[in-house]
C-alpha cells in the first residue's frame, strides 16, 4: 500500500484485461519484471489481470450460493427429466469457439435428425450474464406461444468452454441462476471443464461435465437404437418361429392318439387354423417391419437433408483460410489471403484482391 512499481502491457495482452480500469479498483497482475535500461528502473510487464482478486469472486460464489439454497432454488425435487427424444434442442452459448463447434459435431453424430437453434450470447465481459438470461427468456416465450410440434424447443443447453473463475464469472451471476430456475424447458448447463462447478450447475435439471459430454445427454444414439431396432425383430422372429414350431409339434401329438385317428377332418381343420395364423402372423410381421423400414428411412431423409453437403449442392460454398478457420464475414480475409472455396463438387484456391467490407 506504500509503495509502487512501473507496469506495460503489449498491446496483444492487454485485449484480455478487464473491460475497464479505473483508479483505484484492487487488481491482481500477472507478468515478469524487466528492467527498463535507459533510467534503471524497473517494471512489471502486465500479461494477465484478475479484477477484484480470487478471495473476493470466491466469497461473493460462496454467499450467494447459500442465500439460492435456502430459496430452494436447487433442491433436487424440482429437477425435471430430459425427454428421450428430443425434436429440436436450443443452445445458449458464444457463436465462436470450440464449445459450439463440439457440441454440434456430437449432435448431428448421436441424432443426425435432431434440430438446433442458437441464441448467440457473450459468456464474459461486460454485459454478458444480461444477455444468456435474456435468451433463455427469449426461448421460454417462443415456446410458450408457439402451438406446432415442430417449432418447439424441447431442451436447453446453457454453457461455455473452460476459463478461470473470472472467465466463467457469468455462470455464477445472480440474474443468470434465476433464468435457469424460472425455464419452462429443461435446463443442462455445461460450463467449463469437468473440476469448474457454476451456480448454474445447481439450478439445472442436468448438470454436464463439459459442452460435449451436454450434448451426449441431450439426444440418444441413432447406432445404438438402430441396434436395439435389429435385435428386437432377431427376437420377434425367433418368438413365432418357436411358437409355430411349438403348435405344430402339438397337432402332431394329437393326431398320434387314437380318438383322432378317425376324425381326418377335425384335424385338417386344426391344420388350416394353424395355417390361417402362420399367413396372418407373417403378414403382421411384415407389416410391423415395413412400418419400422419406413421410420428408419424418415430418419435417413432427415439427415440427408440436414447434411452440409447437400447444402452445397443448392450453390452454396464454404470459405476457409489455409489455417482451416471458415471465413463467415469479408472483415476476416484481408488483401491477399489465400482461401479455399468448398463446392458440391470440388475445391477451389483463390487469393483475395478486393474486399467489400
Amino acid at each position: 500500500a506504500k509503495s509502487q512499481i512501473g507496469c506495460a502491457a503489449w498491446r496483444s495482452s492487454a485485449k484480455s484485461f478487464p473491460a475497464r480500469l479505473e483508479n483505484g479498483m484492487k487488481l491482481v497482475a500477472f507478468g515478469s519484471v524487466q528492467v527498463y535500461e535507459p533510467r534503471g528502473q524497473y517494471q512489471l510487464i502486465v500479461e494477465r489481470i484478475i479484477a477484484g482478486g480470487l478471495g473476493s469472486l470466491q466469497q461473493q460464489y460462496d454467499e450467494l450460493k447459500r442465500k439460492l439454497a435456502a430459496e430452494g432454488l436447487f433442491d433436487q425435487a424440482r429437477k425435471r427429466p430430459l425427454p428421450q427424444y428430443p425434436n429440436r434442442i436450443g443452445i445458449v452459448t458464444s457463436p465462436t469457439g470450440a464449445a459450439i463447434e463440439d457440441m454440434l459435431r456430437i449432435l448431428t453424430e448421436r441424432w443426425p435428425a435432431i434440430e438446433v437453434v442458437l441464441a448467440p450470447v457473450k459468456v464474459q465481459g461486460e454485459g454478458s450474464k444480461e444477455e444468456i438470461a435474456a435468451a433463455i427468456a427469449r426461448f421460454n416465450k417462443w415456446c410458450g406461444t408457439d402451438s406446432p410440434a415442430n417449432r418447439k424447443v424441447d431442451v436447453l443447453i446453457v454453457g461455455r468452454g473452460g476459463g478461470s473463475l473470472e472467465d466463467l464469472w457469468s455462470f455464477n451471476e445472480e440474474v443468470v441462476v434465476r433464468a435457469v430456475v424460472a425455464s419452462a424447458i429443461p435446463v443442462i448447463s455445461a460450463v467449463g471443464h469437468e473440476v469448474d462447478v457454476a451456480l448454474t450447475d445447481f439450478a439445472a435439471d442436468i448438470r454436464a461435465a463439459t459442452p460435449t459430454a451436454a450434448a451426449q445427454m441431450a439426444v440418444p444414439d441413432r447406432d445404438e437404437h438402430l441396434e436395439w431396432l435389429h435385435d428386437q425383430r432377431e427376437k420377434l422372429t425367433n418368438a413365432i418361429q418357436r411358437k409355430l414350431k411349438y403348435e405344430k409339434q402339438r397337432l402332431e401329438q394329437l393326431m398320434k392318439r387314437s380318438g383322432f385317428r378317425r376324425p381326418v377332418d377335425r384335424v385338417m381343420q386344426w391344420m388350416q387354423r394353424v395355417d390361417e395364423l402362420e399367413r396372418r402372423t407373417t403378414i403382421a410381421y411384415r407389416t410391423l417391419l415395413q412400418r419400422k423400414s419406413e421410420q428408419v428411412r424418415s430418419l435417413q431423409s432427415r439427415f440427408d437433408a440436414l447434411h452440409p453437403l447437400n447444402i452445397l449442392a443448392r450453390g452454396f460454398a464454404v470459405v476457409r483460410l489455409t489455417n482451416g478457420r471458415v471465413i463467415r464475414s469479408a472483415e476476416q480475409a484481408s488483401f491477399g489471403s489465400r482461401l479455399e472455396i468448398t463446392l458440391h463438387e470440388g475445391k477451389l484456391i483463390a487469393d483475395t484482391i478486393e474486399s467489400n467490407r
